[in-house]
């Protein structure tokens, strides 16, 4: 036989706060363990863990960071926090990011710091994306032994006696920020425009330049002729072209061909037809390095571009 009770269990106003504070309290820790940054900071207040400050003189700030700033931080700020990660200090390069191995202290072959260096330039999760300048293999290796060196923020250069020299770079006279904002005032609102259609797809070259990148690796909508549209007021201003798996065809080619500033373009999973890309290839006079398709590269696109001493890769489409 069996009984069925209806009787409502009701609780006492100290039992629900009791209930209410504990799960209060589990949601706070939940969100505390999920933030590294703050689980090291109040490591760090309360002794458990030593400063998350570099040394001045430590081979981290001397060498390490140089790269980053060099590479990765114009996306990697305190304002710009792609992935969750910032790389403009040492706290962060070791506990930010949202995968959680950025930096894993003895194995670099785990580290997505290098990891994601190291693709090939046919993966998109490539960092830099390809179009933007990357480390030299002496600049990777210097990360990879800190790495290896368990990611020290307090080990000197003489802890790393075989790293690669430090190549003092010529001296740049300092930026003329007042020229570089009037070079760049007549496209600023087409830049934020450009951006809040395809976030991250726009950036400058560097500090001191009008000129831009575009990319849609980080675009979930796929890019087609009409999204090419929306960059023409920067066209003149565009360098590097990233396109990857588009719906572009030839009823584009007009636009392309504006932005005849452009030096590397890189159209993989396009429609072009073979036509269509040497006739882009003739109309982009300051091209130097050009990425399609392994499928699109025939003889005839394969003779301009050595005519015209332009580096020509093939991508398998993916």
């Amino acid at each position: 036989m069996t009984i069925v009770s209806n009787k409502k269990v009701s609780l006492s106003a100290p039992q629900y706060f009791l209930i209410t504070a504990i799960a209060s309290l589990g949601l706070a820790l939940l969100w505390f363990f999920s933030n590294p940054i703050l689980v090291q900071k109040t490591k760090v207040s309360i002794g458990l863990t030593p400063s998350l400050e570099a040394d001045d003189n430590s081979f981290y700030q001397q060498r390490v960071q140089l790269v980053l700033d060099k590479y990765c931080v114009d996306c990697h700020n305190e304002e710009k926090t792609k992935g969750k990660l910032r790389l403009d200090a040492f706290a962060f390069t070791r506990y930010s990011g949202k995968s959680g191995h950025t930096v894993v202290p003895g194995d670099p072959d785990k580290s997505e710091l290098l990891k994601r260096m190291l693709l090939p330039d046919d993966d998109k999760r490539l960092m830099p994306p390809l179009g933007w300048k990357h480390p030299t293999s002496d600049e990777l290796e210097v990360i990879r032994m800190w790495i290896n060196k368990k990611a020290s923020n307090s080990l000197s250069a003489s802890a790393f006696a075989n790293a690669p020299d430090l190549i003092k770079e010529v001296e740049i006279p300092l930026i003329d920020s007042a020229q570089v904002a009037t070079l760049r005032s007549p496209i600023l609102s087409s830049v934020d425009k450009i951006n809040a259609l395809y976030p991250y797809a726009l950036s400058f070259v560097s500090r001191g330049s009008s000129h831009l990148n575009f990319t849609n690796v980080s675009t979930k909508k796929t890019f087609e002729d009409d999204d090419l549209v929306n960059l023409l007021p920067v066209a003149s201003n565009i360098e590097s072209i990233y396109l990857r798996n588009t719906k572009l065809s030839d009823k584009s080619l007009d636009m392309v061909a504006q932005m005849n500033n452009v030096n590397e373009l890189y159209i993989v999973g396009s429609n072009y037809t073979a036509n269509g890309l040497i006739r882009l290839i003739n109309e982009l006079p300051n091209l130097v390095r050009l990425t399609l398709d392994t499928s699109q590269l025939n003889d005839p696109i394969k003779q301009l571009c050595a005519d015209k001493k332009i580096k020509l890769s093939g991508v398998n489409r993916g």
